[in-house]
């Protein structure tokens, strides 16, 4: 059974990393879709490294330089993976109008205005949030980092629990992955990596955040399921993106009325 889940974990770390793992790691979909369980605990892995880079690069620059240093060390350790996902998705939804134009949007390789935008702006935004928690505290942007990649990996779930995959006909990375529906006790175990740390610090500003960030990922949720009947695999990278931006807003406005 441990082993089992071991295998599972290393799936996880394989798919939605850049880490080089032994190519004994199964790729069948089975084992991608019990992977998706560990997705909250990736984001764990990436919020350390990231807030690893800042404490590093900030004994030698300012705090703007090792905030741009951690998020592009984020960038290369996810192989902007869900990057991809928020960018597709900004022009399937921007310049599609029906279910099957959306799609095709979000499945051509190439890059739109509606993508340039938004991962330009998504890009910008998150970067002043961070700078703007930093020179609050160093550790709130460890606070941040940790709560928000993990928080947003584990909002994404109920999406494969609750919506169908909208692609018929898909040989996506992510299609083998969501061959199977994901079931509650699969989101209620993921929910653990995320709900028992804010349980143990018990701190009001992170729970408000993962709140909000909830709502947000809720409302696109909705928006999903009336554009397409259900979700892609880019949905999953815009849910991510967006919500962790969501957390970090949330933790900047609130974290002064502690």
């Amino acid at each position: 059974m441990l082993k089992q889940e071991y295998q599972y974990l290393l799936a996880a770390i394989q798919f939605f990393t850049r880490i080089p793992l032994p190519l004994s790691v199964a790729h069948d979909s089975v084992t991608l879709n019990q992977a998706l369980k560990y997705f909250p605990l990736i984001g764990w892995l990436v919020g350390s490294v990231c807030g690893l880079t800042y404490y590093l690069a900030i004994d030698t620059w300012p705090a703007s330089v090792a905030v741009v240093l951690s998020i592009i060390v984020g960038v290369l350790l996810t192989g902007a993976l869900h990057e991809d996902g928020f960018a597709d998705s900004c022009d399937g939804f921007g310049g599609g109008w029906d279910k099957p134009q959306v799609l095709a949007i979000m499945k051509d390789p190439r890059i739109g205005n509606y993508a340039a935008l938004g991962l330009i702006l998504m890009l910008l935004l998150k970067t002043i949030l961070l700078i703007e928690l930093a020179q609050q505290s160093d550790e709130l942007l460890l606070i941040a980092l940790l709560l928000a990649h993990s928080a947003s990996r584990l909002l994404v779930l109920p999406l494969p629990w609750l919506l169908d995959y909208a692609r018929e006909a898909d040989d996506s990375k992510s299609r083998s992955m969501v061959s199977e529906r994901f079931n509650g006790g699969m989101l209620a175990y993921s929910s653990l990596f995320v709900l028992l740390p804010l349980l143990f610090l018990n701190v009001p500003p992170l729970w408000y955040a993962l709140a909000n960030a909830g709502i947000v990922a809720l409302v696109m949720g909705l928006y999903f399921k009336k554009r397409l009947g259900g979700y892609s695999g880019d949905c999953l990278g815009g849910v991510q993106q967006v919500t962790e931006v969501v957390v970090y807003l949330s933790l900047l406005g609130s974290w002064n009325s502690l």
